[in-house]
């Protein structure tokens, strides 16, 4: 595709600027070069605020953050000036990464103390209000392994009635709480969202879609076997394999493994596992292979000694083309997910996601156990 104008560009970015395919990302990126190489820094704002937004709804985080911080950097230099600033939008996506670089164990305590700090300061002077920050909050202290501080913003959210101009809609945030209570272990909680799921108040572009795989997973981890089979069925009917997310299917693996349904959990793995090798967030990382580990580790334990997968540029050692060894196989994935928790764990300077990994090895097992569908 030529493009030959700035009006040409402009009209391309109102195609494609909220339609999140890889088709509307590349046809944006493409727009973004054209910018950078006219020059034009009005241009090249809009066109990096939409790849952005792209970029995260693809669940390309790593390339997001990078993208985000000239557009922060962007907002503090030209914010008052006759250069383009979509100030809204930029803060607004401010709540993304706040999110998602506690996931990256290479960034220090210290930094991610120093964004939280202009995260709070920024969406104060803007009139957020409370919720939102305690709302962030309960999320990020979850992941350094903070869960009393976490539980703290959680109460202070969930007291809250001062709703802002930047809070998540309450679709997402319910969504988000759900697989917040999972990782505490509280799955009752999450179940509570059973009848509720794509209802009044708990649907937008994105849910109830993505909030089936992790009721799949805290209805599997309650011993509700059929409610579990329900979602399982609604995650592959509505959301599907076309859509790479491992933070969404490591949950449904999960439930494979524990139904022994192997020919299905392998599918699954092998479309999600090319966008794992595309990421180095250790806590997207660390629950994935998890999963994956748990998977094979009950199918070796049915029998097994081989798989077939296709895992293009896994690195895994494989016997023939597109087949395994179970062995090899879990070897490479117990060593790989123990690397990314443990470098979690010892920047965040506890424990607290190795106790989670043995105490799910745990609650999986006795589920396991007990697997029926009525």
């Amino acid at each position: 595709m030529e493009i030959n104008s700035v009006e040409q560009a402009n009209d391309l970015l109102s195609i494609h600027g909220w339609s999140h395919t890889q088709i509307s990302k590349d046809v944006t990126y493409k727009v973004l070069q054209k910018a950078i190489g006219w020059k034009n820094l009005d241009l090249e704002a809009k066109a990096r605020q939409k790849y952005y937004a792209h970029l995260i709804f693809l669940n390309e985080i790593d390339e997001a953050i990078v993208q985000y911080a000239w557009l922060l950097n962007h907002l503090k230099k030209h914010q008052n000036s006759d250069i383009h600033v979509d100030s809204l939008h930029i803060i607004w996506g401010f709540k993304w990464i706040i999110h998602h670089i506690p996931g990256f164990a290479s960034i220090p305590l210290s930094k991610i103390e120093e964004l939280w700090l202009e995260f709070k300061d920024l969406y104060k002077a803007n009139r957020s209000g409370e919720k939102v920050i305690d709302y962030y909050g309960a999320l990020i202290f979850q992941m350094l392994g903070e869960p009393q501080k976490s539980l703290e913003a959680y109460g202070s959210y969930k007291s809250g009635n001062s709703e802002g101009r930047y809070d998540d809609c309450l679709a997402c945030q319910k969504d988000t709480m759900i697989e917040y209570h999972n990782y505490f272990g509280n799955f009752k909680e999450s179940a509570k969202q059973n009848s509720k799921v794509g209802g009044k108040n708990f649907t937008c572009s994105e849910v109830p879609q993505v909030t089936y795989p992790k009721l799949c997973f805290a209805n599997l981890m309650l011993g509700d076997f059929s409610v579990a089979e329900n979602f399982y069925q609604l995650t592959m009917q509505k959301l599907g394999l076309k859509k790479t997310h491992i933070d969404l299917f490591q949950n449904i693996i999960y439930y494979l493994a524990v139904k022994k349904d192997f020919k299905n959990g392998v599918k699954v793995i092998e479309s999600q596992f090319p966008a794992a090798l595309l990421t180095t967030a250790d806590f997207r990382l660390f629950h994935f292979y998890h999963s994956c580990h748990y998977f094979f580790t009950v199918m070796a334990n049915e029998g097994h000694k081989k798989v077939k997968i296709k895992l293009p540029g896994s690195g895994i050692k494989s016997i023939s083309e597109n087949e395994y060894s179970l062995e090899e196989m879990i070897n490479w994935l117990n060593e790989n997910m123990t690397k990314h928790m443990a470098r979690l764990d010892n920047r965040n300077s506890n424990t607290f996601w190795n106790d989670y990994m043995k105490r799910l090895d745990k609650q999986l097992a006795g589920v396991s156990v007990n697997y029926k569908v009525e």
